[in-house]
């Protein structure tokens, strides 16, 4: 058709990709937070001297029998509404971002 291979990669295929970065960005975010947390409860994640939301769950577990509760709700209620919360900025920017996919 006599377009240059520059024009081509640019035009078409850039610009579509760039579209996508955003929202594979935040869905990846909130999917390595998920992951770190699921390690740091197992004792598998960043070392003790590290905070993190997995471990602080992790060692509230240890005060559940004797009656305080608040310990594992605030760090397990941080990380639902932190992965929540980027699932639906991704979502969002999906929305926003490919405006032809909402009419379907």
């Amino acid at each position: 058709m006599g377009a240059s291979t520059w024009a081509v990669l640019t035009r078409y295929l850039l610009l579509n990709v760039i579209q996508s970065v955003p929202v594979l960005f935040t869905l990846n975010a909130a999917d390595a937070i998920l992951v770190l947390g699921g390690l740091g409860f197992l004792g598998l994640g960043l070392p003790e001297q590290v905070p993190e939301w997995g471990a602080d769950i992790r060692q509230a577990l240890d005060a559940l029998p004797t009656g305080i509760w608040w310990t594992a709700l605030f760090p397990g209620l941080a990380l639902t509404l932190m992965v929540t919360g980027l699932s639906l900025v991704g979502e969002g920017l999906n929305e926003v971002m490919n405006p032809l996919q909402r009419r379907q």
